[in-house]
């Protein structure tokens, strides 16, 4: 019962911030709120009953609602793009297939559309918040108080757990047991991760970009996530390049520093997957990064499979619209964790679009990320987000969706502003309309 009642005092508070949001105007206090409550809180670690919404979705409904209350006047005049209008059409009609086919039931279609209006949600809202007069600032500084005090949360989680005083369920629980390995992860982990990085980039002073930097370096260590390191290790390529670029002249020097570290664990990587060393469950996903053909087994493995499994055949028509909201993934996996192996979904973004929706599908929801990550002149920085969608299926995942919340409030410049520097935004180049 501790997970169900942590919930309902999120969920609660979230409301009450909701109210003050259509009051006040202050639209990012209540996703910040929402997230220090939600960081603070070991929710999806401790093992408990399932919650009936996401906290996440909670706190999605809750901004947007208070945004609409709090800019009902100007909302006549906002333009709705050309994209949004095809992102709604595209996927409707996907459901008024499914339904005229009868291949998928009020379940399927319920748990298909759920993600996929919440993107919808969240494209409106970045369409709103662009167009509308609203300008809140939120300081650098009271973004590394959040994140900081989040991550101080998650290594008294960690700890805890490691040393048996908290019950690890789910996933996490499963691979404790098989490995003795803590492996953390809670809703908040890849917002604070994203931020970290972001901020790791854009900080123009070498000393403040090292204190993102290690929060990266620790969330990816707490996480033992392998797109997290591979995020850590561009990051902090990028870091040691800036770095010599401020301290020398040297043109050939910043460049040595930049590839240094890639260079090193490439050339370690192969050392270590050559030599095969017998080292469990843990090795294997290290040497499975250094293999091409484990990789691409691997791959294959958890995403084709479960498509041809569960009946996908690849036509002409399914290659560009898929096969459609009804097609489910056998999973095999999950038989032995007790769960049912029919899935509406696998942990990819591109196979699950790709299998379901086609490559048209493919596209509108590559496009949707796209507007609602945060475009830097340096797209290195997005890299690790990309990889991420490769294995996981983010618009069905819970913290990826907190993620996408988080950047669309902080995306205008405005609202997020250096420390002691009251004129400098951050370069946030508005996407292409469609």
């Amino acid at each position: 019962m501790i997970a169900i009642g942590f919930w309902l005092l999120v969920s609660l508070v979230m409301i009450l911030s909701g109210a003050l949001l259509a009051l006040t105007a202050s639209g990012y206090r209540v996703v910040l709120l929402g997230c220090v409550m939600i960081g603070l809180t070991p929710l999806g670690f401790i093992e408990g009953p399932g919650v009936p919404v996401y906290l996440p979705e909670i706190l999605l409904v809750v901004f947007a609602a208070g945004v609409f209350v709090n800019c009902y006047r100007q909302l006549p005049n906002v333009r709705i793009s050309g994209f949004l209008l095809l992102f709604c059409t595209f996927f409707a009609l996907q459901i008024v297939f499914a339904v005229a086919r009868e291949n998928a039931s009020l379940i399927d279609l319920i748990r298909s559309a759920r993600p996929i209006a919440f993107v919808a949600l969240l494209l409106l809202l970045v369409e709103i918040l662009r167009q509308v007069s609203i300008s809140r600032h939120v300081t650098e500084r009271t973004m590394a108080g959040i994140v900081l005090g989040c991550v101080m949360a998650d290594v008294i989680f960690y700890l805890a757990a490691h040393l048996g005083l908290l019950s690890i369920g789910g996933i996490s629980g499963e691979f404790f047991a098989r490995s003795g390995i803590v492996f953390y992860l809670d809703l908040l982990t890849i917002s604070l991760f994203g931020l970290a990085n972001y901020l790791s980039f854009s900080s123009e002073r070498p000393a403040k970009a090292l204190f993102w930097l290690v929060i990266c370096g620790v969330i990816a260590a707490l996480s033992l996530n392998r797109i997290f390191a591979i995020g850590f290790l561009i990051a902090f390529s990028y870091w040691l390049y800036s770095t010599m670029r401020f301290w020398t002249k040297l043109r050939i020097a910043p460049f040595l520093a930049g590839i240094s570290p890639v260079v090193v664990l490439i050339l370690a990587g192969i050392a270590f997957t050559q030599s095969r060393p017998d080292g469990g469950e843990v090795v294997v996903k290290v040497t499975e990064l250094f293999d091409f053909s484990l990789l691409v087994a691997a791959l294959e493995h958890r995403f084709v499979e479960p498509a041809l499994a569960g009946g996908y055949q690849l036509t002409p028509y399914t290659f560009f619209f898929g096969e459609g909201i009804g097609l489910k993934f056998y999973v095999p996996w999950f038989e032995y964790r007790g769960q049912d192996p029919w899935h509406f979904s696998v942990d990819s973004l591109l196979a699950f679009a790709f299998f379901k929706y086609g490559v048209f599908g493919v596209l509108v929801l590559y496009y949707s990320i796209r507007r609602l990550i945060w475009n830097r002149p340096w797209e290195v920085s997005n890299t690790w987000i990309w990889l991420y969608l490769l294995v996981h299926s983010g618009i069905n995942v819970p913290g990826f969706l907190l993620f996408m919340i988080v950047l669309a409030v902080l995306r205008d410049g405005s609202w997020l502003m250096a420390r002691g520097q009251t004129n400098y935004v951050l370069p946030v180049p508005a996407s292409p309309a469609v």
